[in-house]
């Protein structure tokens, strides 16, 4: 399956290569494309969609496969008395001793029938309890359940994470506790200094300080049910599975609150916090000057800082890669390896499907430094195991809780394109 991706991103990226050149070409003897070569970038740009559906298709199933050949290796037989991975050394750093133990204890308490800990050796739930002592120690406030080791909560976040272009994008942190955390904020760019004439007095102007509250709102995975075979099964990544399917539950919740949440009781999205910048010259179609009204709106002083880039849903790159500069040349560029992104009217850009589609009222498109979005995260990631709820099923319910707030910091640094 490695050979067969490595096909599909040579022959992308040699696609990407030639639109781009004719692009180029095109730019520098300053004209549109003629009718042939928009026939051919019409039929060179559908055949990178579909490599894109391959490639994601392909990696999918990379995934799944070294999922399962880890889970063998790591588990060759019942791991469940043991009480840290083999794979590590004894001579091995302190720190990476304590994950081991503790990533081996949680696998066990996963794969075990019994309600709480009572199906563990006593060397497992001495290493439960100690990681529960640790969470208290830092003032965590978890809603029950079982603190997740560093490894398993790090692959449910970043699974959680691809499931908006918000969430993407923003500067992500994690704290310790789920406290109110207050940020500063200072939008000084409508203000300057000034020229003052020989023995004159200066005058003032004091910085304005805002406070933006980032809190910690609570999400819940729902319940996701495992039979009791698949626990006992060695081969099968329990880890794997729980981590993406939890992930994608929380990720589903989470994405449209940071893209348009409202704020009230839940996270304020970037398109509800983002500054008005421009207003689309049609209610039901997105052109070049829209684009060109809504760079020039956010303040130069952030373009020139870089980073940069617009934010829209799927259907609205559609639409913006059939859309032509006031040359008539594509506005859309693709992808050439990991060194050449994909662009639209030169800037980087980003999908999150949370985003309303172009219609009368609609908010189509953000533009600006996107990583003014803050979102944080509470590293006391909870799992609850739901042992007698399932038990004639023959299964056992999981489930996961994480907390998190996102804000925009600096509204003047994003700017968004309604339409009438």
């Amino acid at each position: 399956m490695w050979e067969e991706l490595k096909k599909i991103l040579q022959e992308r990226d040699k696609l990407g290569a030639d639109m781009r050149a004719m692009h180029e070409t095109a730019r520098k003897e300053e004209r549109s494309f003629t009718s042939d070569e928009n026939e051919k970038w019409a039929a060179v740009s559908a055949r990178v969609d579909e490599l894109k559906t391959q490639e994601e298709r392909v990696r999918k199933l990379i995934e799944d496969k070294d999922g399962i050949d880890a889970a063998i290796n790591a588990l060759p037989g019942d791991t469940r008395g043991s009480n840290r991975d083999d794979n590590v050394d004894d001579d091995a750093d302190p720190e990476e001793l304590r994950r081991s133990e503790e990533a081996m204890a949680f696998r066990a308490l996963i794969q075990s029938r019994a309600s709480g800990v009572s199906g563990l050796t006593p060397e497992h739930r001495a290493i439960i309890d100690r990681m529960e002592v640790r969470a208290q120690a830092v003032g965590t406030d978890g809603a029950g359940g079982y603190l997740v080791p560093e490894g398993f909560g790090d692959r449910l976040i970043e699974t959680m994470l691809a499931f908006g272009g918000t969430a993407a994008q923003a500067f992500t942190f994690r704290t310790a506790t789920g406290n109110d955390l207050p940020f500063p904020g200072n939008n000084d760019t409508g203000n300057a200094g000034e020229l003052i004439a020989e023995n004159a007095q200066v005058s003032e102007q004091d910085f304005v300080f805002t406070q933006r509250m980032l809190k910690a709102y609570m999400y819940s995975s729902k319940a996701v049910r495992v039979p009791f075979q698949l626990l006992q099964d060695s081969a099968f990544d329990i880890e794997a599975y729980l981590t993406r399917k939890l992930g994608e539950r929380i990720g589903r919740a989470v994405a449209p609150h940071l893209a348009v949440g409202d704020g009230s009781a839940k996270p304020e999205g970037i398109v509800t916090s983002a500054t008005a910048g421009a207003t689309a010259a049609g209610a039901a179609a997105l052109t070049f000057n829209d684009l060109v009204e809504l760079e020039h709106s956010v303040d130069p002083a952030y373009r020139a800082l870089g980073g940069c880039k617009f934010m829209f849903n799927d259907t609205t790159l559609k639409l913006l890669k059939k859309t032509a500069d006031s040359e008539g040349r594509p506005l859309w560029l693709p992808r050439v390896g990991d060194a050449v992104p994909a662009t639209i009217y030169g800037y980087e850009y980003a999908t999150d499907q949370s985003m309303a589609n172009v219609a009368t009222g609609n908010v189509s498109v953000v533009f600006g430094r996107l990583t003014e979005y803050y979102l944080r995260l509470v590293t006391d990631t909870r799992l609850m195991r739901l042992v007698e709820r399932y038990a004639d099923y023959h299964q056992v319910g999981f489930m996961a809780y994480q907390r998190l707030d996102g804000k925009l910091m600096d509204t003047a640094a994003v700017k968004k394109l309604t339409h009438p």
